[in-house]
């Protein structure tokens, strides 16, 4: 059943949100859902909470590679690479495959 939000609630939701409490707490005490409450607050295009902030880096897997058992010139940016295996093919300065027999 679609519930109406008037005035007075979304000003108790805008105090409720100011107050540090979760949408679930805040949906209990407008007796509403969870759902109508995220709805509200998305459609009152109002900030709340803060969203992690990550970077590429922090999120790419750290691999141990090996030791280094050779170098190669790279034929895409000419920078010389250190290869850990026979079949390493990954330059780390431009991050491009190289082909096979190169």
């Amino acid at each position: 059943m679609r519930e109406n939000w008037s005035e007075e609630k979304t000003k108790d939701l805008e105090n409720l949100m100011d107050t540090g409490l979760s949408s679930r707490e805040i949906a209990d005490k407008l007796t509403m859902s969870r759902n109508a409450v995220i709805g509200k607050i998305h459609r009152l295009r109002v900030k709340w909470g803060t969203a992690p902030k990550t970077t590429r880096k922090n999120n790419m897997a750290r691999v141990y590679k090996g030791p280094v058992i050779g170098k190669r010139d790279c034929n895409i940016c000419l920078k010389e690479f250190k290869i850990h295996s026979r079949f390493d093919r990954f330059c780390d300065s431009c991050r491009r495959r190289l082909p096979y027999g190169m």
